[in-house]
């Protein structure tokens, strides 16, 4: 989990980099960079904790504060980004990065309010991901979402429990 926080983190300063032209970061006028996710409890501190640590250090040196903000769980969040996309009448502004799911970003991307961001990254740092996750974020020709958070379904036996119900049912894996 601290390395995907991380790696968020890190995302969050490549695209403020890559957003704003280097000439353009002033630590005296800072650019506020909005960040919403679905984040809670623990994954919301420990979120948290990284931005203050990037807003006091890397961001403050470079003139970039982030500003996180928790919009409810994943579907709350998804409705919120297209209601800002959409300008749907009392609707936030629509912020700088957001968590989503690929339907969600891809009906983002249909407004035109998505960045391509093969720009960002080298086919060696692409390469060190899993194809599987990479490959999903890109559609009408870029890379549009970079995995920070993956989930995977698995289903896990108990051998010693399987074998004796597997010898008396007559079952094999």
């Amino acid at each position: 989990m601290k390395k995907i926080i991380k790696l968020s983190c890190c995302f969050v300063l490549l695209l403020c980099l890559g957003c704003t032209p280097k000439s353009h970061l002033d630590p005296d006028n800072p650019v506020t960079v909005h960040l919403w996710n679905y984040y809670t409890g623990k994954q919301m501190e420990s979120f948290n904790a990284l931005v203050d640590t990037f807003n006091t250090g890397v961001g403050k040196e470079k003139g970039i504060v982030v500003e996180v903000t928790s919009v409810g769980n994943v579907n709350d969040l998804g409705k919120n980004v297209l209601d800002a996309a959409n300008k749907k009448v009392g609707s936030s502004e629509m912020p700088d990065i957001f968590a989503a799911y690929a339907d969600t970003a891809y009906q983002i991307d249909q407004l035109g309010k998505v960045v391509d961001l093969s720009d960002y990254f080298s086919k060696d740092e692409l390469a060190e991901y899993v194809d599987g996750y990479i490959d999903e974020g890109h559609f009408n020709d870029g890379l549009k979402i970079f995995p920070v958070a993956k989930s995977t379904e698995i289903m896990m036996i108990n051998t010693t429990d399987f074998e004796p119900f597997a010898k008396a049912k007559g079952v094999t894996l």
